[in-house]
């Protein structure tokens, strides 16, 4: 009998310090790591070079562009049609353009740095990707 309560108290003392209750099905924090029911990774958006000057053609490569997150067996999440790009200096904006998505979710584009952008820090963002971060670009002469 001490055995089992002995058992018991382990069992419940590891529940506990993983910082979780059964049937709880919320997310497990341990430090960096995050284990939960949602697995769908954010948008991404980079650029294979991070300065060019107006004119220049510049690579941006786009992850994760899909119409909805199904992380929950419903089968695979349709990719987006297309993606609009944005550049912003301060507080101005020139689109880049749309342009067409994989069925996986992937692009690779190539994209003309327009001539009257000013020289300075920039970004490169989606209006159709909103979680995605911003990727940092510098315009330069």
């Amino acid at each position: 009998m001490m055995r089992v309560r002995m058992w018991g108290l382990v069992v419940a003392g590891a529940i506990t310090l993983a910082g979780c209750t059964a049937g709880s099905g919320g997310p497990v924090s341990f430090g960096w790591f995050a284990a939960g029911s949602a697995a769908c990774a954010a948008p991404s958006i980079w650029l294979e070079s991070t300065e060019a000057a107006p004119g220049d053609t510049v690579e941006v490569l786009v992850s994760g562009a899909i119409a909805d997150c199904s992380d929950q067996g419903e089968g695979l999440s349709p990719a987006l049609d297309s993606v609009t790009l944005l550049l912003s200096v301060g507080e101005q904006k020139f689109e880049l353009g749309t342009f067409d998505v994989a069925d996986d979710g992937f692009a690779r584009i190539a994209v003309v740095v327009p001539d009257a952008a000013p020289r300075g820090e920039a970004t490169v963002t989606s209006p159709d990707l909103p979680s995605a971060d911003s990727a940092p670009f510098t315009i330069t002469d």
